[in-house]
């Protein structure tokens, strides 16, 4: 059964199909990646960027113009990340495709399709969860097999320690969301936006999964403001939309998005985490995405491979991205611990 016997499989073919499969509407933080921008190299270089906040100088007539500080920029790099699965297709599909125009050859189409997007969204996952460990950790770890070892890679971000608040460090007992005897998350908050002070942005996103959410809506300090705001007097627990008033940041996420490691059913966002963040100001983004180079051929973003075997018959697919999330501007976002 040679490959040259089944177009569908050709890696060309493959790789524009794949290409063209959506991002899931349930990967919150890959959805929001637009256009990558393109490395020239596999190890990514980036600038992190503090934008001026000082006053331009006045100047009188006639006078020399005032010499302004430079941009503060901190050089940072890291290998970008190999992301490749791969997967058979067996015989029994094999034979279905060689049946032009019949059901048979629909229902082999069908399934080469299937095993296709399975192979897209595992891909997207891991990039979902790079993305997530980013804005939520500032920083992940992954590991690779060299030989038979595994070998543990790192990226940091440098989010600086004023932007990290944990709230259990001084009064845990107390202070805690999910079982502290008298939290009050708005003092927290507005904590957390005086960090952004500096910044000459305001946050605009703040995202939690759905434990820390439950925790949230019925917290007693919290119904008290929103019985008071809204005259409600008989409420009994809090909304997202209430949320983001109350709070006065735009957009209030409750993402509850999980992945599988191994057996176990995880959350991208941790049930101890809150992160406050501003997405973008002007042309400047918070964060971006970046393709680096692979292969023979210096391929970017998602590209298919395609091969036969002979015992069993089968037909490879793998895909393949070589990617990495960097993040610009380190001090638009903060990291909230609120429970241990």
């Amino acid at each position: 059964m040679p490959l040259s016997d089944y177009p569908v499989l050709k890696p060309s073919v493959v790789s524009k199909v794949v290409q063209r499969f959506p991002v899931s509407d349930t990967l919150f933080f890959t959805r929001r990646i637009g256009p990558a921008v393109r490395a020239p190299f596999p190890f990514i270089q980036w600038d992190e960027i503090e934008k001026a906040r000082g006053l331009a100088e006045f100047a009188a007539f006639d006078a020399e113009t005032h010499v302004a500080s430079p941009m503060k920029v901190t050089a940072r790099s890291a290998s970008a990340a190999d992301i490749r699965e791969k997967l058979p297709i067996k015989e029994s599909t094999l034979n279905s495709l060689r049946a032009p125009g019949t059901n048979n050859q629909k229902w082999g189409m069908r399934q080469v399709a299937r095993e296709e997007m399975n192979l897209r969204n595992l891909l997207d996952n891991t990039v979902e969860w790079m993305i997530a460990k980013m804005i939520q950790d500032g920083s992940f770890d992954y590991s690779v097999m060299s030989g038979d070892n595994a070998v543990v890679r790192s990226v940091s971000y440098g989010i600086p320690a004023a932007n990290q608040i944990n709230i259990n460090a001084s009064s845990k007992a107390t202070d805690n969301w999910i079982a502290g005897t008298a939290p009050d998350p708005m003092v927290n908050i507005d904590e957390a936006k005086l960090v952004f002070r500096g910044t000459n942005v305001m946050p605009d996103n703040i995202a939690m999964n759905q434990t820390v959410f439950n925790a949230l809506r019925y917290n007693s300090n919290l119904l008290a403001l929103i019985r008071e705001k809204f005259g409600a007097t008989g409420r009994s627990m809090v909304t997202a939309v209430e949320f983001a008033d109350l709070f006065g940041i735009a957009n209030f996420h409750v993402y509850d998005g999980t992945y599988l490691s191994g057996s176990t059913v995880t959350n991208y966002l941790s049930d101890t985490k809150v992160t406050i963040w501003r997405e973008s100001a002007g042309a400047e983004k918070i964060w971006q995405f970046y393709d680096a180079p692979y292969g023979t051929n210096s391929r970017y973003g998602i590209t298919a491979k395609t091969w036969e075997k002979d015992d069993p018959e089968v037909i490879w697919i793998r895909l393949w991205r070589r990617c990495l999330a960097v993040m610009e501007h380190v001090d638009w976002v903060v990291q909230m611990t609120i429970y241990n």
